[in-house]
């Protein structure tokens, strides 16, 4: 198989088996893409030095944060190469992840999060007001990501159980 049609081959394994959101996978494909398509070799002659100089040929303007998000699917590509015998060894193992950053995140005050609760409104329909509040009300109370609240239905307000349902990553 080319490299082209193993990165589809995971791709698609991703997608089915693992479970994973199409976001993740979309960005998976385009990382990976991206390595084979500077590689001149078949993946099963990659070695560590070849991984090694596409992150660093990454942008440098680029985080340790942002290139570890390319190290990831390129691990999990080679695992999955390994498992299913198209690659003898696996280059990334015993490689480490490109140094992230831990940062806390920003909290607001209390004051800041009373004022963005009473932001919306002021030049909305009544209706709308109290969407709008509830959505905020709902982000802030459950601590939810906003790719889980975004996906949010009213079919998943259980008025009854007083839930919600959330459906996070990996579905």
């Amino acid at each position: 198989m080319t490299n082209a049609e193993l990165v589809a081959e995971f791709v698609g394994y991703c997608f089915s088996e693992k479970g994973l959101s199409p976001l993740t996978v979309k960005a998976y494909e385009r990382y990976l893409r991206q390595f084979v398509h500077g590689l001149d070799k078949p993946l099963s002659e990659t070695g560590q030095e070849d991984i090694g100089n596409f992150l660093s040929g990454l942008n440098p303007l680029l985080s340790g944060n942002s290139k570890a998000l390319y190290f990831s699917p390129l691990r999990q590509f080679f695992l999955f190469l390994q498992r299913d015998g198209h690659i003898q060894k696996d280059p990334t193992a015993g490689m480490r992840a490109p140094k992230q950053s831990r940062r806390l995140p920003k909290v607001l005050t209390e004051d800041e999060v009373e004022r963005l609760i009473e932001l919306p409104g002021r030049r909305v329909s009544y209706e709308l007001n109290l969407r709008n509040r509830a959505i905020l009300e709902v982000f802030y109370a459950s601590a939810i990501r906003l790719s889980e609240l975004a996906g949010l239905n009213c079919m998943d307000v259980r008025l009854k159980e007083r839930t919600l349902l959330v459906r996070g990553k990996g579905r």
